[in-house]
């Protein structure tokens, strides 16, 4: 009986002695395997890229901002012509070790003349604006022939060319039309019957000149109102305006009525230059009398001066004679 009970106890003392083993074995059956992890290599020194520039999509790179140009501190521009005033901006250019222009003359204006102008911190396309706007002209610039956008591509929008060079322009004048050309004439040479004698009526500005010398204002107006009325012109079709302070006259009418009025003020320009030319020669002739006048009476004072001159020495004689007798002198009456 006592060995029967020993015998189950034995087997369970075995168990439990059996029992760490066995749980190790179950828990390292349900751990994961483990890999092996490789060594880490050593690091590469990488290359800095260069910054891209952005752009779209598609289109060459925006190039990036050109650097500040150097700027002339101060620029003394004497007076003179245009041509010495730029030399003058490119020598500063190159003794300031700064590029030089490439400057183009237009007509007539290597000979304009400069100011004198002092200019302070400009580069050298903003000094040579100022210098044309002191000479009175302009400049343009000119841009390269060679195109920055690649073939195949659109031109960018705002996008210019290089400027190459600048070319200096005078200011041009403003066009003048006939009658302003004609304004322009002295009275003696406008044009006769110069405007078509039709019904629109014209403003025109006549000078005087120096009619108004000989003929005065309301004589000018009465005569002119005259020659409009034998021509058949109403008065109702002609505004007249003499100015005595700008000794101009302004006219409003027809062409036919203008016609009438160069010819009228023709005619009073060469009564005015024949009797001025008259004039001249009687005052010519005036002066010619007074100046012989005066020879002949400084002649005959000469004659009237050397004849009481031997009066005067023959009456010496005398004296001397009557001393040299021992006699007196007559007593003066």
């Amino acid at each position: 009986m006592k060995s029967k009970l020993l015998e189950p106890l034995a087997l369970f003392t075995a168990a439990l002695l059996c029992a760490p083993s066995a749980f190790a074995q179950i828990k390292a059956e349900q751990r994961p395997a483990r890999v092996a992890t490789p060594a880490t290599p050593a690091a590469v020194p990488v290359t800095p890229k260069p910054p891209v520039a952005v752009g779209v999509p598609g289109l060459p790179p925006v190039p990036p901002a050109p650097p500040a140009p150097r700027r002339l501190a101060v620029l003394q521009i004497p007076v003179s012509e245009l041509e010495a005033a730029v030399d003058v901006l490119q020598n500063a250019l190159e003794g300031n070790g700064l590029e030089q222009l490439n400057i183009l003359f237009g007509p007539d204006t290597r000979d304009l003349e400069v100011s004198s102008v002092t200019l302070r911190n400009v580069t050298g396309p903003d000094a040579l604006q100022l210098i044309a706007a002191a000479a009175g002209c302009t400049v343009e610039p000119m841009y390269s022939t060679e195109s920055q956008t690649p073939p195949g591509l659109p031109v960018l929008v705002g996008v210019k060319a290089p400027v190459i060079g600048y070319q200096l322009r005078g200011k041009a004048k403003p066009a003048t039309t006939g009658i302003q050309r004609q304004l322009s004439l002295p009275v003696s040479k406008l044009p006769i019957h110069a405007l078509p004698t039709t019904s629109v009526r014209l403003t025109r500005i006549y000078p005087l000149g120096a009619v108004t010398a000989a003929t005065k204002f309301p004589d000018l107006e009465k005569t002119l109102r005259d020659i409009f009325k034998a021509d058949g012109v109403a008065e109702n079709q002609v505004s007249l305006a003499l100015h005595e302070k700008t000794n101009v006259l302004v006219v409003n009418a027809s062409g036919q009525v203008h016609n009438l009025v160069e010819d009228f003020l023709t005619a009073l320009n060469t009564n005015t230059s024949q009797a001025e030319r008259l004039n001249t020669t009687r005052d010519r002739a005036m002066g010619r009398e007074e100046l012989e006048s005066a020879v002949r009476a400084q002649k005959r004072l000469a004659e009237e001066l050397a004849e009481r001159d031997a009066l005067l020495r023959e009456l010496q004689k005398e004296l001397r004679k009557l001393q040299d007798a021992g006699q007196k002198p007559p007593s003066a009456k």
